[in-house]
């Protein structure tokens, strides 16, 4: 004989409602008072430390450049924003030929090397603007960073905000639901 047993939850919807200082959390019970959840964005962090950088154009040297990457200093893309990625395909293809990765371990070591040598291809941003050219505005560097208008993000970071502010100002069309969804950075 199996028993079964039946537990009664009370329902009790709650109301999640933005004030300045976080999440506040309220439900329909007798008590009133709201329930703070502290509300933090998960976005890129700056660069504000302006150390020795090597500028890249599309005239530079690629393989001086790449060296320079292995060496852990950072490149700054100048001029285009087609730059960076020219610097990014150059880069694949370098480890490619590089790095084996025929085994699950070794394809391990080649993603972990492409995500740190590629962080370290940067954009300048000033006035909540990228300062290259043929890109376009990204919405969220105003309001990720307000109180920020001189700094700098790696090229992969400025590859998510910009997809992430494509999504938000199209919408995501869901056909269950009748209106588009607009999500906010990091969701």
């Amino acid at each position: 004989m199996i028993l079964t047993t039946l537990i009664s939850f009370e329902y009790q919807p709650i109301m999640l409602v933005q004030h300045p200082k976080g999440i506040s959390s309220t439900s329909n019970s007798t008590d009133k008072s709201p329930i703070r959840i502290p509300m933090k964005i998960n976005k890129p962090i700056p660069i504000v430390s302006r150390r020795e950088i090597i500028l890249f154009n599309r005239y530079s040297n690629i393989s001086d450049t790449l060296s320079e990457l292995e060496a852990e200093n950072s490149v700054l893309i100048t001029a285009f924003y087609n730059n960076g990625l020219l610097l990014l395909k150059e880069l694949h293809t370098h480890l490619k030929a590089k790095l084996s990765s025929t085994s699950f371990q070794e394809q391990r070591h080649y993603r972990a090397t492409y995500h740190t040598l590629s962080n370290r291809i940067l954009l300048e941003i000033k006035d909540h603007t990228i300062v290259v050219k043929k890109l376009p505005v990204i919405g969220w560097l105003k309001e990720l960073y307000p109180d920020l208008d001189d700094f700098l993000l790696s090229l992969p970071q400025i590859h998510r905000l910009n997809s992430s502010w494509q999504w938000y100002q199209k919408g995501i069309s869901i056909p269950v639901l009748r209106n588009r969804l607009h999500p906010y950075y990091g969701t």
